[in-house]
């Protein structure tokens, strides 16, 4: 994506047919999608300004505790007849644009859990596009990665959905200081020179 602009990156968004959420570098989010609205009944004027990974969290702890409704959909679709809602999300790092601006996205779409067993259908799609849309990160990465204990690899999921250290020690209850010393392992790991690095070389090795 080295000659993609943020603008033409978020152009293309416009018109998926799934939900997008983008945040800036800070977590702020910049840009909500028609179909994210659609999805969490959250116009782009609300989410605009948020911070990302409470958004998300929020949107999915809501969609789990609440049925989906009967009927058709926002889209027209029909909805799911019965099972409770989960939310697919696939995060996505983009650091090579074309104006050096890094974005953190989140894909996401809503099933039932009932209609959706068995089917990884849009978190496979978008998960290929996630990959396509990854750059090479440096140096340090590939083939020799080393295994990522069970603490790393919960908190690099955490990393990948926009969480900040202080979140992450919060979540997992467990102070700052470990949750520093985790990062730093897993990024020595992982060959990665910054917390944005290790997400992208974990995404192009399939630990996420």
């Amino acid at each position: 994506m080295q000659n993609t602009t943020r603008n033409d990156f978020l152009s293309m968004l416009d018109v998926a047919r799934f939900g997008a959420c983008v945040a800036d570098v800070g977590g702020e989010v910049i840009y909500w999608n028609r179909r994210a609205e659609e999805i969490s009944g959250i116009s782009a004027a609300e989410a605009l300004g948020r911070r990302s990974h409470d958004l998300m969290r929020a949107l999915a702890s809501d969609m789990a505790s609440s049925p989906p409704d009967p009927g058709e959909a926002p889209d027209g679709t029909e909805r799911p007849a019965a099972g409770t809602t989960q939310l697919a999300l696939v995060p996505v790092v983009l650091t090579d644009l074309a104006d050096r601006e890094t974005l953190v996205a989140y894909l996401f779409d809503a099933s039932s859990v009932s209609a959706a067993a068995g089917s990884t259908g849009f978190a496979a799609d978008a998960l290929r596009a996630a990959r396509r849309s990854a750059p090479d990160a440096g140096a340090g990465a590939g083939a020799g990665v080393s295994r990522l204990s069970p603490r790393e690899e919960e908190i690099l999921r955490h990393m990948a959905a926009g969480a900040q250290t202080e979140q992450i020690a919060e979540d997992l209850d467990i102070s700052i200081h470990t949750v520093r010393n985790h990062i730093r392992g897993l990024r020595t790991k992982l060959g990665a020179r910054t917390k944005l690095d290790a997400v992208v070389i974990a995404m192009r090795e399939g630990l996420l």
